[in-house]
């Protein structure tokens, strides 16, 4: 699995520069982007017509979609004709989101069906380009891991355009117009991990202190709902109080410098929430570094591996744990289901739990 996984994030990063790196599930690629970001936009405005709803949910019919089932319906499509495209924000920043990829293309090859994978390496206009090509190629239903969760509008448009049907995955719709133009979401519900993190941190805090907020990256809906499910939760504890948030781009080092500075400027702290445990880790790193840890908790979501050794090790108070690799093998069941015509959840929700050092034996370690 390593060896596959090494070979699909090699041949991704040579291409990084067109644009697109789209691969299949036997390791091929399937060519390059042509498209400019411009063009792409360009393309969206004027191919766009008027499109108000996703036939998904027009058919609900004004029915609340967070619970709604999609009705099964005859497409005629073979299971071994089907061409999956799925848009990845990143897939090589922590390993959450390699082992998202993993799964996916585990799940692809189960299935029996053609899956086109593309990184925009967290860039907007990177993942325009993506988009555009799948549709180019023809792909018979699009997933979208949104770099930026409000700017994907034109790109959902696009695939609306070309009569694709398009669903976002791992990160939720920012916005009801989003929500109303694809046909469905699959993955972590990412303010319920925000929300659950947040009660651990004011519990264990006794209602009082000055918290640091560590922000996976500003833009991004997954960590956009993480802070506010903590602001929200933090209203009920006036005596609470976020003294800074700083983004960190999801990567541990990065998370090490912020935190150092912080640190520096703000000498009196009791906690540091983070949108995953890659700045969790970093965040203790520095804490480590100043001999601070004994005095600072740190809270996280999205546990990994060394997430998990830290909390073991008595380092890292608590962490949301949620199957990475399951939402990879979801995210292509539901574009299998989208294509196909089978029934499926509208927001399709994968399990998240809090972790900490009470109960970590009960859990395997994520292996990511």
């Amino acid at each position: 699995m390593k060896k596959k996984v090494l070979v699909l994030l090699t041949a991704i990063s040579m291409l990084a520069t067109t644009g697109c790196a789209a691969v299949t599930t036997s390791e091929t690629p399937a060519g390059e982007s042509t498209v400019t970001a411009g063009e792409a936009s360009a393309e969206t405005q004027s191919s766009n017509s008027a499109t108000t709803m996703s036939d998904t949910v027009a058919a609900a019919n004004g029915a609340d979609l967070e619970n709604y089932v999609v009705p099964a319906k005859d497409t005629g499509k073979a299971l071994s004709d089907i061409k999956i495209g799925l848009s990845f924000a990143y897939t090589d920043t922590d390993e959450f989101t390699v082992a998202q990829y993993n799964g996916a293309l585990d799940e692809a090859e189960a299935q029996g069906v053609t899956l086109h994978i593309t990184d925009a390496h967290s860039d907007e206009a990177t993942q325009a380009n993506d988009v555009i090509d799948l549709i180019q190629q023809g792909m018979d239903v699009i997933g979208i891991y949104p770099v930026n969760g409000e700017m994907i509008i034109s790109s959902v448009e696009a695939c609306n355009a070309a009569g694709i049907p398009v669903f976002l995955f791992s990160t939720p719709p920012a916005t009801k117009e989003i929500e109303s133009l694809i046909d469905g979401f699959s993955g972590g519900n990412a303010y319920h991990l925000g929300e659950q993190m947040a009660q651990t941190c004011a519990e264990v805090l006794g209602g009082s202190g000055k918290v640091i907020e560590l922000a996976g990256l500003y833009g991004m809906t997954d960590s956009d709902l993480r802070c506010e499910a903590t602001r929200d939760v933090f209203k009920n504890y006036p005596d609470i109080e976020i003294i800074d948030s700083q983004e960190y781009g999801w990567a541990k080092e990065e998370a090490i410098t912020v935190v150092e500075n912080l640190l520096i400027k703000y000498p009196e702290v009791d906690a540091i929430v983070c949108a995953n445990d890659s700045g969790a880790c970093g965040a203790i790193a520095a804490l480590e570094a100043v001999g601070r840890l004994d005095d600072v908790k740190v809270f996280s979501c999205n546990m990994t591996d060394e997430g998990y050794e830290a909390i073991k090790a008595g380092k890292l108070y608590s962490s949301g744990i949620q199957d990475a690799s399951e939402e990879g093998h979801e995210a292509v069941k539901m574009g299998i289901d989208i294509a196909m015509g089978n029934e499926y959840k509208f927001y399709g929700y994968t399990s998240t739990e809090v972790v900490t050092a009470e109960n970590v034996n009960n859990f395997e370690t994520p292996g990511y």
